[in-house]
């Protein structure tokens, strides 16, 4: 072996090193982003599903409110326009629940 070959070979060598430890790094980098991106995604996701929860228990207080007021179910859906019956008994079944009736 010629002694300018294994300098060349060592510095190759040092060269794949390198190149992999900075992929290494790069893709670290990248699954620590992508996991407190999926962090955030939970967190608007908790958001979210605590306001859908707050606009069903809303929706269904109101509901049986005006049912307790004389206002039938099948009114309620004609009153609300694009909402089933299912989904009316549905909703006043949650707020039933959630206030222990």
């Amino acid at each position: 072996m010629q002694p300018g070959s294994r300098k060349l070979i060592l510095l190759r060598s040092e060269r794949r090193i390198i190149t992999v430890a900075l992929k290494s790094d790069w893709a670290l980098r990248v699954v620590a982003e992508r996991s407190s991106s999926f962090r955030r995604r939970d967190v608007r996701r908790s958001v979210n599903d605590a306001a859908v929860r707050h606009a069903e228990l809303s929706g269904g207080g109101l509901l049986a409110m005006t049912y307790h007021e004389g206002l039938s179910m099948r009114d309620a859906v004609k009153w609300c326009g694009s909402v089933t019956m299912r989904e009316v008994t549905r909703l006043r079944r949650l707020a039933d629940q959630h206030s222990g009736g």
